[in-house]
């Protein structure tokens, strides 16, 4: 498949979650999070067992579709956090889940590396365990969050209910907060979309490659597992999430002029930091703008765009590093990161 054509199969994925996600999200609002966290977990173990077995094109993407029609565990996480957390305690709370995101960056990429040297299929067959340890949590360990007395009462249709929802999203500081979120992950998708074929150009192997993307996870685990705690006792959160904006402003652009291991493994320490430190308090952001009882299917929405994002830059990704070089997206990544630091401090800040 040519790197365009691997766009297009995140964009597929993307597709799916886009339409699925915000309803995921609306039904645990009404039915808990826990039923639907177990169906989502079951749909991602079986999208992996298909992707392990996929002969052909087209098995390859059913997996990946059929994984963002029942994808919703991302967004279910981060209510689950909302809703075991007061607004005080809410950054920290995302902070933990970013930091559960930045170690599986830690591990996934390397485990990856090292496994696909051996057979094609052993990450997805690895990927599908680990989703099942994972369903196995979820069914006998993770008591529900949601208590039936603050469930959202009134649902009479999925129509109706998306409908209240996107409502209630649409408020000024909802939309600014939410547009934000959706440039910011178009400038993550361009990254992670482009890493490899970054690294081919500068002849590393995969392993070398997922060596490269663990010690990024590593460097956004630090940032979200304890060091944003740390920040905040001296540092305003608005101050923080402009002040990252501008690293990763500049470190994409210098990033792109080399891709050799040893400047990339300089260069991901800063990224990695910005990066968590961006995506924690944006999260952190958006869930305190949120009702209770809309809280699911509000960060649905959210994830919803994480889909959209991916269904525009990933594909784009693809396009630019076959026309014009594997370095171009990093310098996309630059620009929108200047958008992002003007936007917040211009207009956000100033609503």
């Amino acid at each position: 498949m040519t790197p365009t054509q691997i766009g297009f199969l995140q964009s597929s994925n993307a597709l799916a979650q886009l339409f699925a996600v915000p309803i995921i999200g609306a039904l645990s609002d009404k039915y808990g999070r826990r039923p639907m966290l177990i169906l989502c977990v079951i749909g991602t173990l079986i999208s992996f067992l298909i992707l392990a077995m996929a002969n052909s094109t087209f098995w390859v993407f059913f997996s990946r579709i059929l994984d963002g029609l029942i994808g919703g565990n991302i967004s279910l996480a981060h209510a689950y956090v909302t809703d075991i957390t007061d607004k005080n305690s809410r950054s920290m709370g995302m902070g933990i889940i970013g930091g559960a995101f930045g170690l599986g960056f830690v591990i996934g990429p390397a485990l990856g590396g090292f496994l696909v040297s051996y057979h094609h299929q052993a990450p997805s067959l690895m990927a599908a365990f680990v989703t099942f340890l994972n369903l196995v949590s979820v069914m006998f360990f993770l008591p529900e969050s949601l208590p039936p007395q603050n469930r959202k009462k009134d649902m009479s249709s999925i129509k109706e209910t998306v409908k209240d929802l996107f409502n209630h999203i649409s408020r000024p500081k909802m939309a600014k907060l939410l547009w934000l979120r959706f440039v910011y992950l178009i400038v993550f998708t361009l990254f992670e979309q482009s890493f490899g074929f970054f690294n081919q150009l500068g002849e590393n192997t995969p392993r070398v490659a997922g060596m490269l993307l663990c010690w990024f996870g590593i460097m956004y685990s630090i940032i979200q597992a304890g060091g944003l705690r740390i920040l905040q006792k001296y540092v305003d959160e608005d101050v923080m999430l402009s002040r990252g904006l501008l690293v990763l402003a500049v470190f994409y652009l210098l990033y792109s002029m080399n891709a050799t291991s040893l400047w990339q493994f300089v260069a991901l320490i800063p990224l990695g930091l910005a990066s968590g430190l961006v995506n924690t308090l944006i999260n952190s952001k958006v869930s305190k703008e949120v009702d209770n009882e809309h809280i699911g299917g509000t960060l649905g929405v959210s994830a919803a765009l994480g889909s959209m994002t991916r269904m525009v830059a990933s594909p784009a990704a693809g396009f630019f590093v076959e026309k014009f070089g594997s370095g171009t997206p990093f310098v996309g990544c630059s620009v929108l990161a200047i958008y992002l630091w003007v936007f917040f401090g211009t207009i956000f800040r100033g609503a």
